[in-house]
This record gives structure tokens, C-alpha cells and sequence, in this order.
């Protein structure tokens, strides 16, 4: 019946999608401290957490909701 599709929902009044415009950076570099990677530079960072399991990520990111 359907063929490529991305299902998505929710709100925009959720108090995460409402959040300060700095607050994202601030969830990435504590999710990225919780499993050992260097936050110095965006780019490490975001390097280092490709290499996480994403199994990984979705365990710890639920502590910063």
C-alpha cells in the first residue's frame, strides 16, 4: 500500500520542542560525556558519537527528557 514513507507525529507543545535554542547542544555534549566522548570540539564530538551504538544512545538519552 505504501511505498518510502516516514511516519511521524507529535506536538509543539511538548516542554522538548519548546526548549531554549542552546539546550540541544547542551543534551549532545552530555549524552556524548555519558559515553566517553571528547566534547572540546563539535566536530570530535560528533565524530565520536557515530561511532556509538545506537542502542547506546537511545539507552541514555532518555535521561536528559
Amino acid at each position: 500500500l505504501f511505498k518510502r514513507v516516514i511516519s511521524q507525529s507529535g506536538t509543539s507543545l511538548g516542554y522538548w520542542a519548546v526548549a531554549p535554542k542552546d539546550q540541544g547542544i547542551r543534551n549532545a555534549r552530555k549524552l556524548a560525556s555519558s559515553v566517553n566522548c571528547n566534547t572540546a570540539s563539535n566536530e570530535q564530538m560528533v565524530k565520536c558519537l557515530k561511532k556509538v551504538n545506537a542502542s547506546t544512545i537511545a539507552e541514555r538519552q532518555h535521561s536528559f527528557y
